[in-house]
């Protein structure tokens, strides 16, 4: 067993700067702990409607690839393009692309085409727009190209954020429509019986477009018929940006939140991009007595937040703090900017929380058992702390909105009654190592 390194939230307010950078620093070597299920790159630019994908990679990174596509039900829409060491030394691969595309499209007819390489491209330095840009003249149909590209995780240009440019790049300008809007950032449509749903639409939107909802590439194009993108991660900011410049849409963010306060603060922000006001009181109010309640059911119960969750966890650990709840350690990966200002308020009162990094090489066979936790959610938290009731909590599900805290405590609450083994979880979900 090995002593697992972490930095505590008080070190972390301590440092400053407004970039993204890793929670424990120095961590060159990674450890790929068996619990980060959730939405790769591959597995969201395939939420592009009637799109197939031509994944140009080593043989290790196509056998990953064919695991992903069976797991998440897209293997029908993945072709590769196996490169060898060969291929990689003399850039042979670049004159066979442009064949493969042409053999792929000819087999399955798609509206859109994929072109995707993985982090051997950090080194090739492929300039796979202009392929594509010569592809598309030749073949009639949108070509776009995304990259699996973990070197640049901590840059602007992140892999998540790059490949939710890319998706959305084939919207063109229409015309809008005052009853529609766009979710952006989103993996899964928003629950249907969300608030989130249910106050827009007695607000009058009677339509409210998800590219994860779209069923064929034609209602994808009606993304670029709402007023306004609501982006519900940061993530998809720049994508946002990208479709106001190309079609004139604004956009809002949205704060993904726990916190019956901040829900509320978000909903006052979409009030006024809408031109509108919601009621919130009684949402709010039942979401603020559930939490009271659960808090006064399960008096001194420590929970630990895992990253991979639906939200931010160091928004979850205060929500859950502030209700008199315990929060016993925090993972998280990358801290980023949306992240610093919850940190800093975190750090007046809880400055001595540890943050692990789930990657960083310590955490392979660390002893954790000196962490008290009653409660684990996420995989990745479930997996370091065996000891606690697991709870899978990642993006297989969007609630939005009030019903974002309520859900969660009926899950909490539900696996406390009856237990599921982590093991049992991790089978259950598209998670592959």
């Amino acid at each position: 067993m090995s002593e697992a390194v972490f930095t505590t939230i008080g070190e972390l307010a301590s440092r400053g700067g407004s970039g993204s950078e890793r929670s424990v620093e120095n961590c060159h070597l990674h450890f790929n702990g068996p619990g980060a299920a959730g939405f790769g790159v591959k597995r969201t630019a395939m939420l592009l409607p009637e799109s197939v994908m031509l994944l140009i990679a080593p043989g290790c990174c196509g056998r990953h690839g064919t695991i992903t596509a069976g797991k998440s039900g897209f293997e029908d829409r993945m072709f590769y393009l196996r490169m060898d060491e060969r291929d990689i030394v003399t850039g042979s691969y670049i004159g066979r692309i442009s064949e493969a595309a042409r053999l792929t499209v000819e087999q399955s007819r798609p509206r859109v085409l994929l072109l995707c390489m993985t982090c051997v491209d950090a080194l090739l330095g492929t300039h796979l727009e202009s392929i594509g840009k010569k592809l598309e003249r030749e073949l009639s149909i949108p070509v776009v190209s995304c990259f699996m590209d973990p070197i640049t995780r901590e840059s602007r240009r992140a892999p998540m954020v790059s490949v939710q440019q890319a998706i959305m790049q084939c919207l063109r300008p229409r015309d809008t429509h005052g009853d529609t809007v766009s979710v952006l950032g989103g993996f899964v449509p928003v629950d249907e019986d969300s608030d989130f749903r249910t106050l827009l639409k007695g607000a009058g939107i009677r339509h409210v477009r998800e590219i994860s909802a779209c069923g064929d590439f034609d209602e994808y194009l009606k993304m670029a018929e709402a007023r306004l993108n609501i982006v519900i991660h940061p993530q998809a900011e720049a994508s946002a940006k990208d479709i106001q410049k190309a079609t004139g849409i604004p956009y809002v963010m949205w704060e993904q939140s726990y916190s019956p306060e901040r829900n509320a603060l978000s909903f006052e922000k979409l009030g006024q991009a809408l031109g509108t006001s919601f009621e919130t009181d009684r949402y709010r109010i039942a979401a603020e007595e559930a939490l009271a309640g659960f808090a006064g059911r399960h008096p001194g119960l420590t929970l630990a937040i895992g990253e991979a969750i639906t939200g931010n966890p160091f928004e979850l650990a205060e929500t859950l703090l502030d209700a008199g709840l315990g929060v016993s350690c925090i993972f998280r990966v990358i801290v980023t900017p949306a992240d610093k200002a919850i940190i800093s308020r975190l750090s007046k009162r809880h400055a001595g929380i540890p943050v692990f990094s789930g990657v960083h090489p310590s955490m392979a066979g660390a002893d954790l058992s000196h962490i008290r936790a009653d409660v684990s959610i996420g995989l990745d938290a479930g997996y370091f702390l065996p000891q606690a009731v697991s709870i899978c909590w990642n993006m297989e599900r969007q609630p939005l909105g009030f019903e974002q805290l309520t859900a969660l405590l009926d899950a909490v609450e539900q696996s406390l009654a009856s237990p599921r083994t982590h093991r049992e979880q991790m089978h259950g979900s598209y998670l592959v190592v």
